[in-house]
């Protein structure tokens, strides 16, 4: 009688997992049906006794060193890790009649533009202002802290955006055709605020 050896089927291990222990145990104490010389299983049952048993320990990936990122400088001298309090105070002056008065984390004066850019760190847990909107026949008044001596007339057009955590205000100067001389009531008004109005500069 022949004895039929089965063939034995090896499966690889799964990703992430690690080789598999081959027990050889069970195929020696049944080696008369395996078919094996029994001279090697002999030999086979002595090695075992004589080696150290240890268990196949699954592949770790290897850890990733932490990157650390570094935050550029802006060069804006406001924008810090903490928010600062605002320190630009500007005055408004409005056809209507009222007045109002806000600061600002900085003012972007530009001549070349006639405009003025008011800027806010929204980080900073104050009152924020913005003006309302102006038609173009009836600018508003506005003066600065560091220049109180003199008065600019000016349109905000609902000129408004923001890049990150500053809110930006864009006036624009009264240049127009359309925008009226003032009235001698706008005149008494700007006095009354301590502007001096240059009617020359309209």
């Amino acid at each position: 009688m022949t004895a039929t050896v089965q063939p034995t089927t090896y499966q690889s291990p799964q990703p992430g997992q690690g080789a598999q222990p081959f027990n050889i145990q069970p195929v020696l104490a049944d080696h008369s049906q395996a078919g094996l010389n029994p001279q090697l299983v002999d030999l086979l049952k002595m090695l075992l006794a004589q080696s150290p048993q240890t268990t196949a320990q699954p592949l770790q990936k290897p850890a990733m060193p932490a990157v650390e990122e570094k935050a550029e400088p802006v060069n804006i001298p406001f924008l810090t890790a903490k928010p600062q309090k605002p320190a630009r105070q500007v005055f408004f002056r409005f056809n209507s009649g009222g007045s109002m008065s806000a600061r600002y984390h900085d003012v972007i004066i530009n001549p070349d533009a006639n405009c003025v850019v008011l800027a806010y760190d929204t980080r900073w847990d104050g009152d924020f202002f913005i003006p309302p909107e102006t038609p173009a026949s009836e600018p508003m008044f506005v003066r600065f802290d560091r220049d109180k001596d003199k008065t600019m007339l000016m349109n905000y057009f609902n000129i408004y955006f923001n890049l990150g955590c500053v809110d930006f205000i864009v006036l624009l100067q009264a240049v127009s055709p359309e925008a009226e001389k003032p009235t001698k009531t706008s005149y008494a008004a700007a006095d009354a605020m301590g502007m001096q109005l240059d009617p020359n500069e309209i």
